[in-house]
């Protein structure tokens, strides 16, 4: 009788160790996908074209959030709700116009939903809050019908998550985070309130018809459009601003942070700059120009002020 070249024992545990090397490979992969990593990320270590390695564990088309959790809930708006507020802890939330009646709420975890946002409504106000069970984690997407623009108010308030806004025509648009990051585009607004301690405020393509409001301690605030009147204030961040095509008054404070105004060609307007230390550029160093028919006032005590 030959004996066996493998006993049936040892291809058993072959089998086991190419079956644990499969799982632990297929893991690894998972792990690293999640955690944003990129091979392209060590080119330089690996002296390789990081353009070769550009597609390398890229499974964005593939579902690998095996851990995230969802909840979703449509609200009836009554007509005599003109004020949406949600009030939120760490959430991220994000938010976009749609064509529909009902406003539309999706929470989205890596961790256990059992809840969906507190909701109390007092008169013509409807308030969305997280509660105690909320992940910190959560990011929430909210869909709201193209019939609440004329007549609404939205305010969000948020401790330390983001705030991300497109596409939006309302009538009072409020935002407020302490260190998380305000991002808004694409948006027609009577008022625009943006607010921030520590987190940056960035905005683009926004029309405001009567005044917008901007303020942050450490963040910088960057921003276009045509924005009605402006009034902001900074302590170490920079506010750039670009005017598109209307120049309104403009009045704007500063401690260490430079202001930087792009303004329209061909606009009148007259500067009060008041400042320590900080300098002026200014076309042809001049404080007016045109028919003076804007005025723009600016405080600093260390920042400097730029005019294009």
């Amino acid at each position: 009788m030959k004996k066996k070249f493998i006993s049936s024992n040892m291809k058993i545990f072959m089998l086991i160790l190419l079956l644990l090397s499969i799982t632990f490979y297929t893991s690894g992969c998972i792990a690293l996908v999640q955690s944003g990593y990129k091979l392209s990320n060590y080119a330089d270590e690996l002296h390789i074209n990081p353009y070769t390695l550009e597609h390398n564990l890229n499974f964005k088309n593939f579902n690998l959030d095996f851990n995230t959790s969802y909840l979703s809930k449509d609200y009836v708006l009554n007509n005599n709700v003109n004020e949406i507020d949600f009030n939120l802890n760490s959430q991220d939330i994000k938010l976009v116009d749609y064509n529909g009646d009902d406003l539309k709420i999706q929470i989205k975890s890596n961790n256990n939903i059992s809840n969906d946002l507190s909701e109390i409504q007092s008169g013509s106000k409807l308030t969305f809050s997280t509660r105690y069970d909320t992940p910190s984690d959560a990011s929430i997407s909210v869909s709201i019908p193209y019939k609440f623009k004329d007549r609404r108010i939205l305010k969000i308030i948020t401790s330390s998550g983001d705030i991300n806004i497109s596409g939006l025509s309302l009538n009072t648009l409020n935002l407020s985070s302490a260190s998380g990051s305000i991002v808004l585009s694409d948006s027609f607004l009577n008022y625009l309130g943006l607010n921030s301690s520590s987190g940056n405020i960035n905005f683009n393509n926004i029309e405001t018809s009567t005044e917008t409001k901007l303020s942050s301690s450490s963040g910088n605030i960057i921003g276009s459009g045509n924005l009605g009147s402006i009034i902001g204030n900074i302590s170490s961040g920079d506010i750039n601003l670009r005017i598109i095509n209307y120049l309104n008054n403009i009045s704007l404070s500063s401690h260490s942070g430079s202001i930087n105004l792009s303004i329209p060609e061909g606009s009148g307007y007259k500067i009060n700059y008041e400042t320590n230390s900080g300098s002026l550029n200014s076309p042809n160093n001049q404080l007016s120009s045109g028919d003076e028919s804007s005025l723009i006032n600016i405080t600093t005590v260390s920042g400097d002020l730029n005019i294009k």
